[in-house]
């Protein structure tokens, strides 16, 4: 049996001017924020993670769970990496999470990426189709 054990790491991106640290600012396009409103109101929908390389846009209806949700979308990620590198797949473009209570569909568009959180009854194929800006 083959394990692997793995850190976690925390880094911030910060911007150091004249001795004063910011933070990076970036905001993700209005088009992919006006588009995640729209997917927000599809029918299952229970929130998104929007996530590049200095910032993160969390909309969930259940804010409560936003550690729960943000794990399980880099999870669903980190796997997804392995398995392209173990397997050879090339670029993932996208992978669905299947869970016993909800689905998590992860996509990896125009250098962001996007989990979106669903009830188990939701249209995984409207949503899908409405992510890829």
């Amino acid at each position: 049996m083959v394990t692997k054990t793995r850190g976690i790491q925390e880094t911030a991106n910060a911007i150091v001017v004249d001795g004063k640290a910011e933070a990076a600012p970036k905001k993700s396009s209005p088009d992919k924020t006006v588009l995640l409103q729209e997917i927000l109101q599809l029918n299952g929908v229970l929130g998104y993670i929007l996530k590049d390389d200095a910032t993160a846009t969390v909309n969930l209806k259940a804010p409560e769970k936003k550690v729960e949700y943000a794990l399980l979308a880099s999870q669903a990620f980190d796997a997804a990496r392995e398995m392209q590198e173990l397997f050879g797949l090339g670029e993932v473009e996208s992978t669905l999470v299947d869970c016993a209570a909800m689905k998590v569909l992860c996509l990896a568009v125009g250098g962001c990426t996007v989990s979106v959180f669903m009830e188990k009854t939701a249209n995984t194929e409207e949503i899908a189709v409405t992510c890829h800006w």
